[in-house]
């Protein structure tokens, strides 16, 4: 079949024209869909653009992405410019035909052209696991996390009334954070059977304090790497063992003080503390301590209300101020750097009668 040649006219034209050349409302309709508001492949591809710009802050220059169920590559061909590689895969081999002239730079593959390697950095999903069923999205799971690299990322859109049955289908696979993309977005982060095992390394950790910064804001603890320019949000279980790790106290003592608080099963918290901890010195957030001072009083309320459920810890990356926080003006003229701990008011004077 041969291919229309490009000409002048602005880009979302020629790729209305280029469709409709190729396939005529076949492919436009396998695309877009029958609905009026998605007739204009104009508009898909805006929404598109839309929706990778959300995904933007999650990736890395160096990184090689997944594309799951990528379509015509709406979304990667957005991304692409940002990490070192696309990858899109589609269960439609038309897709891959006319993808690789509607977004070109991606690699399109079938399936089963994906090695089953640890190769991919992170991966995203959008409208694809919409259109599943529970066995596929399981299927389509397992299909991602075998080649994700440990601690790696995966962002997925989901409806909302799915989530409970989503839940019990990533968990012994993953860790995860709801988002607010899409439908309903969900942040993945494919767990490191391997982290238990490293954790002898050591048994207490400290604050990396030549480059990094940390603080606690109602509850939250917000870190910067003053020499990556990436920045993280710690909340629940991981803002509750940072804090720990961060006072000086051992691994074993965390895992049993949070095991115990959430009635939860002590080696799944301890490879949880492992794999969370495996990620915060593969980020250079956390150095083995060698001081041997004792940790400070233990203070309850860095734990949640008795009888919530423990929910593994999960570090969330961004590096969308990377290069402001590269430029590096804070530590010219503040010696403890930013943000920095929060220390409390004193108590206002007591009055006399």
């Amino acid at each position: 079949m041969n291919q229309p040649a490009l000409g002048g006219r602005p880009v979302f034209q020629e790729l209305d024209l280029i469709i409709h050349a190729i396939t005529g409302r076949r492919l436009t309709r396998t695309i877009v869909g029958d609905h009026p508001t998605r007739q204009s492949l104009t508009d898909f591809l805006h929404r598109g653009a839309a929706q990778a710009a959300q995904i933007v802050p999650h990736v890395r220059p160096d990184e090689t992405v997944l594309d799951y169920g990528g379509g015509i590559g709406r979304l990667g061909r957005v991304i692409a410019p940002h990490v070192n590689r696309v990858v899109s895969v589609d269960g439609d081999p038309l897709m891959k035909e006319y993808g690789r002239v509607i977004s070109a730079g991606l690699d399109f593959l079938d399936f089963a052209e994906v090695p089953e390697a640890e190769q991919f950095d992170g991966a995203y999903s959008v409208g694809a696991f919409l259109r599943l069923s529970l066995d596929q999205q399981r299927l389509a799971l397992e299909y991602v996390h075998c080649r994700l690299k440990p601690g790696a990322w995966f962002l997925v859109d989901l409806r909302p009334v799915a989530i409970d049955d989503f839940r019990a289908l990533y968990e012994p696979l993953f860790t995860a954070k709801r988002l607010p993309l899409f439908n309903s977005g969900f942040l993945l982060r494919k767990r490191d059977p391997r982290a238990v095992a490293a954790t002898p390394v050591a048994d207490r950790y400290t604050v990396n304090e030549g480059s990094v910064v940390c603080d606690v804001l109602e509850g939250e603890v917000v870190v910067v790497n003053l020499d990556t320019g990436a920045y993280y949000i710690l909340e629940g279980s991981a803002s509750t063992v940072w804090q720990m790790l961060a006072d000086g106290r051992r691994v074993t003592e965390i895992v049993d003080l949070v095991a115990r608080h959430h009635a939860a099963d002590a080696a799944a918290v301890a490879a949880s503390v492992a794999d969370f901890v495996a990620q915060l010195t593969g980020e250079s957030l956390l150095v083995p301590a060698t001081d041997q001072e004792p940790p400070p009083a233990f203070d309850p309320r860095m734990l949640p209300a008795a009888g919530a459920p423990f929910s593994p810890p999960v570090m969330y990356r961004y590096t969308d101020m990377q290069a402001l926080i590269q430029m590096d003006p804070i530590r010219d003229y503040d010696e403890t750097g930013w943000p920095r701990r929060y220390t409390p008011p004193p108590p206002p004077p007591s009055r006399t009668a």
